[in-house]
Order: C-alpha cells, then structure tokens, then sequence
C-alpha cells in the first residue's frame, strides 16, 4: 500500500467517527480524575488520562472487592450468630431447664413442709435460667439487627 493509499484510507477512517483524531474523545474515567482524553489516531480508545489514573482506579477496584468480601465474611458470622443463639433460646425455652426449675420452685412454694431455704434455692436456680435466657435473647437480637444492617449496606 502506498503512502497516498495509506493516508486516503486513515483519513477515511475519521471521517465515520464522531471526532476527528486529536479532539477530546471523552473523559479519564480515574475514580478522582474527569479530564478530557485525546483520541488517539488508531488502536482502542484510551479509558484514563494518564498511568496514575489507571492506576488509582485499580487501586479503588481492589478496595471495592476487599470491602466487599469483608462484609460477605461479616454477613456470614451475623448469621451463624443469629442461627446459634436461636437454637440456644429454642433449647432454652422448651429444653428441660426451664420448666424443671418452675416445677422445682412451685413445689417448694405449694409444699408448707419443705423449708423456706429450698424455696430459695429453686428460685435461684430460675433467676440463673431465665438471665441466661434473657442474654441469649439480647445476644439473638443484637446478631438479627446486624444481619439486617449489614443486608441493608450491601
């Protein structure tokens, strides 16, 4: 191909684009950038302004991921925590624990021969039940309001 060949051919090549070569093109498409970019004469069309903007936008895409598959891991931990602690209340609740510590407090509060200290022992052993039931139910809500929070974020 000829010299002439090559330029009537480039310079039919620009002509079916909306921009002639050297006019802005777009703008650098750097995550802290928005400069005009330059067309270039042939090849794929230039996406960044410069090698900094290129690589503040790699930069910015690999933070993206990293903060992604943090909350991923903190989405999966929420939820393991709010399937523990609820089958921990479930256990709790309908387990024996609970309703053996009632029936041991009621049948030393109906039964006027058994002494008052056996009553208060068995309403002691309730209290401790049901403060661990209440902390595993705040423990189970705090995990729920997390999952929800961390679900609403990603």
């Amino acid at each position: 191909m000829t010299a002439a060949a090559r330029e009537l051919a480039s310079s039919r090549c620009h002509e079916t684009k909306d921009e002639p070569a050297g006019e802005a093109a777009g703008t650098c498409a750097g995550p802290y950038c928005g400069r005009p970019i330059k067309r270039a004469a042939t090849g794929r069309p230039a996406r960044y302004c410069s090698a900094n903007c290129r690589q503040d936008a790699k930069r910015a895409r690999d933070r993206a991921r990293a903060e992604a598959a943090e909350l991923a891991e903190a989405l999966r931990h929420a939820r393991n925590t709010v399937e523990d602690t609820g089958a921990g209340l479930a256990e709790t609740v309908h387990g024996r624990f609970v309703p053996q510590r009632i029936a041991e407090a009621y049948a030393a509060a109906v039964d006027p021969a058994r002494p008052n200290a056996e009553l208060d022992q068995a309403l002691d052993a309730l209290a401790l039940e049901v403060s661990i039931l209440a902390a595993l139910a705040r423990e189970h809500r705090a995990a729920v309001d997390q999952v929800r929070d961390l679900e609403a974020r990603g």
